[in-house]
């Protein structure tokens, strides 16, 4: 009688588990999702995530862009926040191509550039600033795109 009970509860529980799973699959009900943003005015990065559109948790950080700033250079800046990511339920996935959608790589790629040449401090602040002004400007990332690309000593894509 024990035994039956069991293995009657363990089969339930395994069907409406994997009818669930199934079921999340073919309808997307958007039950996880995850925004990534940056602050254009000072490099900051936001990470906002979401469960049945009720916000769990904001994470703000310094990017290696913001870190090489001083503290005089970030004070009094309005946050402008511009989207970069989405991701929702891994077989959902899904990030629009927003017009900021590069600028997370776009730091990584100066992060990288610092750390193989011998670049000073004072010259990273530059590029820093640079990078945050051409956001503001070009109001997408295809500027900054192609200053880092003439960082590296590449062709500017057109």
């Amino acid at each position: 009688m024990i035994r039956r009970l069991i293995k009657w509860t363990f089969a339930t529980t395994a069907a409406l588990l994997l009818a669930g799973f199934l079921l999340t699959m073919f309808i997307n009900f958007d039950c996880f999702r995850e925004h990534q943003d940056v602050d254009i005015t000072t490099g900051k990065l936001r990470y906002t995530r979401y469960l049945f559109s009720c916000k769990l948790s904001e994470k703000i950080e310094d990017s290696p862009l913001t870190e090489v700033l001083l503290p005089d250079a970030l004070e009094g800046r309005t946050p402008e926040w511009r989207r970069v990511y989405t991701f929702s339920t891994p077989w959902h996935s899904y990030s629009p191509n927003y017009k900021y959608h590069g600028t997370i790589s776009q730091i990584r790629s100066l992060e990288l550039l610092w750390k193989m040449e011998a670049i000073p401090e004072d010259v990273k602040r530059k590029m820093a600033l640079d990078v945050l002004a051409l956001w503001q400007q070009g109001e997408n990332d295809r500027l900054v795109r192609d200053y880092i690309s003439s960082l590296f000593g590449e062709p500017v894509q057109k």
